[in-house]
């Protein structure tokens, strides 16, 4: 069962609790901090990689402009009802920091954030079953299968699309997980070995470097949502969300040539193809819900 059909939804993102607005800023500025100054993690990824460091490669994504064509015509037309419901001001910021940081070093998420597990894991289910069927899946395939997973829903399509890539990317939003099996961290390595091996990636393998397709399909995922979220859920637009498309619209310039500054990157991983895909395909999205809603 889905969040769409779990709970009856009258604001978007129901995984996350209605909160106060001092609330919401205080998990945003943690958030902010913990980009420059990072606790001490797990790092399943780093051995995924390391694990892939002698290749095979993945196959690449559509280029930008092909992947975009092939959402509007393809995957969008299929589904009748494009809307993204009104979030508050409160829930739109604490989503933010949800965006920008991981759940797990942000104490007050572990309170307010409740992500059911069987949601990501039957969306890892069905993105792993359909690259079986057709190799690895490009941005165009994850949307279509993460819409149809959820009924055609937008915005939790989206956030499952977020929260699914990120923690089979990273392993580092347990804490917000409800409902996850006890896994072993080989079992973990594994679930995140298996998608990576469903998803197409955004940039060649070069010697030395990871190539880490998981890596980037949570950043572009995180662009899209953060591009159709800001630009459609707030019941009026001002200063604030404007100001956060921009912000999201250039994050992964930001995190590269700012925080990697004082906080080093675990795997050594340049996202920007990735943040090009995510920024074109919310774009796209929110032209779409735009021109249905003028219908």
């Amino acid at each position: 069962m889905t969040t769409a059909n779990a709970v009856e939804r009258l604001t978007a993102f129901p995984d996350i609790q209605p909160i106060s607005r001092p609330y919401a800023l205080a998990s945003l500025g943690r958030a902010a901090y913990t980009l420059f100054v990072t606790p001490a993690h797990e790092m399943l990824h780093r051995i995924m990689e390391d694990e892939h460091e002698d290749g095979p490669s993945q196959p690449l994504q559509l280029p930008v402009d092909e992947t975009v064509r092939r959402v509007r015509d393809d995957v969008l037309p299929k589904f009748e009802s494009l809307q993204v419901p009104t979030l508050d001001n409160a829930r739109l910021a604490h989503l933010g920091s949800v965006l920008i940081q991981f759940c797990d070093h942000i104490p007050k998420h572990h309170k307010s954030v409740s992500v059911p597990y069987e949601n990501l894991s039957s969306l890892h289910t069905a993105m792993t079953d359909k690259s079986k069927e057709v190799g690895p899946l490009n941005y165009a395939d994850q949307l279509d299968v993460a819409l149809n997973h959820t009924d055609g829903d937008m915005t939790e399509s989206l956030w499952q699309l977020f929260m699914t890539s990120r923690l089979y990317a990273r392993w580092l939003d347990g804490k917000v997980i409800e409902g996850a099996p006890e896994y072993t961290q080989e079992e973990k390595v594994g679930l995140m070995t298996e998608w990576r091996g469903a998803i197409a990636a955004c940039k060649e393998s070069q010697p030395g470097l990871p190539q880490d397709p998981s890596g980037d399909v949570y950043y572009t995922w995180t662009h899209v949502l953060g591009k159709v979220a800001f630009s459609l859920a707030p019941a009026k637009e001002n200063i604030f969300t404007r100001g956060a498309v921009r912000a999201f619209e250039g994050g992964t310039n930001i995190m590269h040539n700012l925080v990697h500054k004082f906080s080093k990157q675990d795997v050594k991983s340049d996202h920007v193809a990735a943040a090009a895909y995510g920024n074109a395909i919310g774009q796209t999205l929110v032209d779409a819900v735009r021109a249905q809603d003028k219908l």
